[in-house]
């Protein structure tokens, strides 16, 4: 009787030993699914996130040359705007007599023409005081244009 009692509690001990490794193994198995589905979830985040900051890095390119088309424009327009704001000041003190050219004419004037055919006139106190009333006054008329 004592022997088909051992063997009966072998067999009680050795089914609870397999059910417990079982269900260790089905635990485990369980947390690794568990982590694999997180894992595919991060990675299907960082997926989106990346696409997301490519799409961004795209716009942010696009929308810098813009700017730059935008700036060189601007530029351009200011060269210009320049160019003939000197050109009215330039008029409008050959119409006052007391022309000066500029210092690109000047520039431009004297490298066409032999040095000994160049005359300087300096100007007089007066004629500086108003060189300086007109300049001031043309910028002064032409600063609420802009």
């Amino acid at each position: 009787m004592m022997t088909n009692e051992r063997n009966e509690l072998r067999t009680i001990l050795a089914n609870y030993t397999n059910n417990d490794v079982n269900n260790s193994a089905s635990e485990g198995k369980d947390t690794d699914e568990g982590k694999v589905g997180m894992l595919r979830e991060d990675n299907r985040k960082l997926q989106q996130e990346q696409i997301y900051l490519q799409e961004s890095c795209e716009e942010t390119k696009r929308l810098c040359e813009e700017d730059l088309q935008k700036v060189e424009h601007l530029q351009h327009e200011l060269e210009l705007t320049t160019a003939q704001e000197e050109s009215l000041l330039q008029m409008e003190l050959r119409q006052a007599g007391a022309y000066v050219p500029s210092k690109r004419a000047t520039t431009e004037l004297h490298s066409h023409q032999p040095r000994d055919s160049r005359r300087q006139v300096p100007l007089s106190p007066a004629h500086l005081d108003f060189l300086s009333t007109v300049t001031r006054t043309f910028r002064l008329s032409h600063a609420g244009l802009s």
